[in-house]
C-alpha cells in the first residue's frame, strides 16, 4: 500500500540515531566493520545538514544496502529529476544515477531525504527526515548486534572483498563532484513579487513555457492555495510540429491548452502543508486525498485503485503525526469483482482459481487463440495446478494457449483492467497472478516465458 507523499517512517531524532550507531559501532568488532559498516575515506564535513546528521557515522560503505554514504568531496548535484538534488549517498550505477540526496521538502521548511533513480532501480520521491533514513539503513546491523551473532573468519574475509568490490563499482562511476547548490527558492525557473526581497503573493513556475506549478507566499514562506500540473509530453511533441511562423504566434490559450492533467492541489500555512490535499495520475484520476498538519499527513487517507495493484475498491490508511498506524483494505480484485462466464454463473476469479498455484490472465480483446513455442507450451504442461484464462472486454467463451483449451471470461466494467492493467488502462498480452490474487508481472510477448520461475517458490519474479 503506497504511503502518503512525505510520510514518515520513524518517530526518532538523529541524536537517538547516533545513540544507536555508537551501540552498533561498540558492538561490532573492527574486522566486521570492515565488512559490513565499512568507514570510507574523507575530509571534514562542512555542510550544514549532512554534516552533523552524518557525524557520528560518517562516509561509510553499507554492504547490506548495496550502498555507499559519500565522503563529503565526492558528493555531486543532479538535475535530472524534477529540480535540484544533491547526491549523498550513491548504489551501483544502472542506466544513470541511483542513490539518496538531499533537496528541500515539498511540504515542509527546510531539507529532506530524496530516493533518486534516473534507471529506474526504485521509485523517486521524497523519503524524509536525514535521522529516519539513516534509522532505517542502520536497522540490519542493529539486529546483529542484537543477536550475537558471530561470524566465521572466512565469512568476514569474503565480506570484506565484496565490499572493496562494491566500492570500487561505485567510486567508478561516480561523476566529477560539485559544489552544494544554494536551493534559493523560488529559482529562476519561478516568476512573482518579491516584498522586501521575499517572494509574496503568486508565483509560478513554467516548463518549456507552460505553467507547472503554482504557489503562495506571505513572507518568504508558502501560504495558501498550491497546484501542480503534469507535464504531458505531448507538449514536446506538439511544440516540434509547429512552423516557426506558429511558434511565433504561440499565446497563453495555447499554451494552457496543452498543459497536462492537475497532479495535486492543496494549501500550506507558514511554510508547511497544513489541510486537505489530493493527488492526481496524468489521466485526472484521483490517486490518494487527506489532510495534512504542519508538514505531515494526519487521520484517514483514501488511497485510490490507481495507486496500488490488485485492488477494484479504494483503501484507507490513518495516520499519526505521519506515521502510518492502520490499514483498512478492501478485497483484492482477484475476490472482489465479478466477471461474466459463459456456461455458469459470473463470479469472482477466486472461485475460478479456488485450488490454483497460480493463474495468468490472457488478453483475449484481439483474439482466443494463442500460440506458445514448444518449449513454453512443455512448461505449461509441467505446472497442472496453473489456471490460465482468457480475459474479453466484452463476451465471455472458450479459447486456447498453447494447446490448452481455456475458458474466457468478461469483464464489461473493465475493472479487472482497473486493478491489474499497465498504468491501469489495459491488461498487458499475459498477466502473472499468484493463487491469493496479488500481481507478479506481466509480459506482451509469447515467447521464452519462462513460467515455472513465476510460478514456483522462490522463482525469479
Amino acid at each position: 500500500m503506497p504511503a502518503a507523499p512525505g510520510a514518515r517512517r520513524y518517530d526518532v531524532t538523529i541524536d537517538d540515531v547516533n545513540r544507536r550507531l555508537r551501540a552498533v559501532l561498540a558492538g561490532l568488532p573492527a574486522d566486521q566493520q570492515a565488512g559490513l559498516i565499512t568507514p570510507l575515506p574523507g575530509g571534514a564535513d562542512d555542510d550544514t545538514d549532512l554534516g552533523p546528521a552524518l557525524a557520528v557515522c560518517g562516509p561509510r560503505l553499507l554492504l547490506e544496502r548495496d550502498l555507499a554514504i559519500l565522503p563529503p568531496e565526492l558528493r555531486f548535484n543532479s538535475t535530472r529529476m524534477f529540480g535540484v538534488h544533491r547526491i549523498f549517498a550513491a548504489k551501483r550505477w544502472v542506466n544513470g544515477v541511483n542513490g539518496y540526496a538531499i533537496a528541500p521538502s515539498d511540504f515542509r521548511p527546510g531539507m529532506s531525504v530524496w530516493a533518486h533513480s534516473e534507471g529506474g532501480l526504485f521509485r523517486n520521491g521524497e523519503y524524509g527526515p536525514l535521522a529516519e533514513w539513516l534509522a532505517e539503513q542502520i536497522e540490519p546491523l542493529e539486529a546483529l548486534v542484537a543477536d550475537r551473532t558471530e561470524l566465521e573468519p572466512e565469512l568476514v574475509d569474503r565480506l570484506t572483498q565484496q565490499a572493496a568490490d562494491l566500492w570500487e563499482g561505485i567510486e567508478s562511476d561516480l561523476p566529477d563532484a560539485q559544489p552544494r547548490p544554494s536551493w534559493d527558492h523560488p529559482g529562476e525557473e519561478w516568476s512573482g513579487e518579491l516584498v522586501a526581497g521575499r517572494p509574496h503573493g503568486r508565483w509560478t513556475m513554467t516548463n518549456a513555457g507552460v505553467v507547472v506549478r503554482e504557489e503562495h507566499y506571505r513572507n518568504g514562506l508558502r501560504h495558501g492555495p498550491t497546484t501542480r500540473w503534469h507535464l504531458e509530453d505531448q507538449v514536446k511533441q506538439q511544440y516540434a510540429s509547429l512552423s516557426m511562423e506558429q511558434l511565433e504566434e504561440i499565446d497563453d490559450d495555447w499554451l494552457e491548452s496543452v498543459r497536462g492533467a492537475v497532479e495535486r492541489v492543496g494549501v500550506f500555512v507558514d511554510g508547511a502543508a497544513h489541510g486537505e490535499f489530493r493527488f492526481f495520475d496524468k489521466k485526472g484520476r484521483p490517486l490518494q486525498e487527506g489532510r495534512y498538519v504542519r508538514g505531515w499527513p494526519e487521520g484517514r487517507w483514501t488511497v485510490h485503485p490507481e495507486a496500488a495493484r490488485g485492488l477494484a475498491d479504494a483503501a484507507s490508511v490513518e495516520y499519526s503525526a505521519g506515521i502510518p498506524v492502520s490499514w483498512t483494505i478492501p478485497p483484492l480484485a482477484f475476490d472482489a469483482v465479478q466477471v461474466e462466464r459463459g456456461d455458469a454463473p459470473a463470479g469472482p476469479l477466486a472461485s475460478l482459481a479456488s485450488a490454483a498455484s497460480g493463474v495468468i490472465l490472457v488478453d483475449c480483446a484481439q483474439t482466443s487463440e494463442h500460440d506458445l513455442a514448444e518449449g513454453d507450451a512443455q512448461d505449461l504442461a509441467g505446472l497442472p495446478g496453473l489456471l490460465v484464462v482468457g480475459v474479453h472486454p466484452d463476451s465471455p467463451g472458450r479459447g486456447r494457449f498453447g494447446g490448452r483449451p481455456i475458458e474466457v471470461v468478461a469483464d464489461p466494467a473493465a475493472r479487472l483492467t482497473r486493478a491489474y492493467g499497465t498504468n491501469h488502462e489495459h491488461l498487458t498480452l499475459l498477466t502473472f497472478l499468484n493463487g491469493q490474487g496479488s500481481l507478479l508481472g506481466g509480459s506482451e510477448k509469447l515467447a521464452r516465458l519462462r513460467l515455472p520461475t513465476w510460478f514456483e517458490p522462490g522463482g525469479d519474479r
